[in-house]
């Protein structure tokens, strides 16, 4: 799949084409096999989730909010279909799947057709982010395994609101997500819980 055609993956979606998420990731890995896209959770009620693309030398190449469409499955994981609504949405504005993103970017503004074309003559600046976290797989598959979270994704956004380095031990990260866990069945926020969690296991690690 080294010459993406995003043609040949498009579906008709209320007579318009339309590029799901899956393929504008897969077009973004293979023209930025060292790129990264960084998630965050702006509100938990109601929920907001913002993702921003980055190529290989850290430079942002776009932003995007998202929020869970509240029917099917989406209204039972409100922060995984968030998310992937938010990195959709930034990928699109980072000029993958800009001409076949739907009613997604009906603003009245032309966006440039993917992938977005830089004016000439003007430096990119680079961006003063933090870097997208980064967490082992073996990390996230036990997070998942232990159903403190319901997906990887899930795993991936819990993981991003902890105090946890991004070498922690799957011991360390399975007990940091039974606190987060804990105060969520408890009907805490996101944030609340992320930050209880925290707590608790700064505590513990002292």
């Amino acid at each position: 799949m080294e010459n993406f055609n995003p043609k040949d993956y498009v579906m008709d979606m209320r007579g318009k084409d339309y590029l799901e998420v899956k393929w504008r990731l897969v077009w973004f890995r293979i023209e930025n096999p060292l790129g990264g896209i960084q998630t965050e959770i702006v509100l938990s009620d109601p929920v907001v989730v913002k993702a921003s693309v980055y190529n290989g030398d850290g430079v942002l190449l776009g932003t995007g909010m998202g929020t869970p469409k509240m029917q099917g499955v989406a209204k039972l994981r409100p922060f995984e279909g968030a998310e992937t609504a938010a990195i959709g949405r930034a990928l699109g504005v980072a000029g993958y799947g800009t001409q076949f993103m739907g009613d997604e970017m009906d603003e009245g503004e032309h966006l440039a057709d993917s992938p977005v074309e830089r004016e000439a003559g003007k430096e990119q600046k680079k961006t003063t982010s933090t870097p997208p976290r980064s967490w082992k797989p073996e990390v996230i598959n036990a997070v998942v395994e232990a159903k403190h979270a319901d997906n990887n994704f899930n795993a991936i956004a819990m993981l991003n609101m902890s105090v946890l380095p991004n070498n922690v031990s799957v011991t360390h990260a399975v007990s940091w997500a039974k606190y987060y866990r804990g105060a969520r069945d408890e009907g805490k926020s996101a944030a609340d819980a992320a930050s209880e969690a925290n707590n608790i296991y700064t505590e513990a690690t002292r």
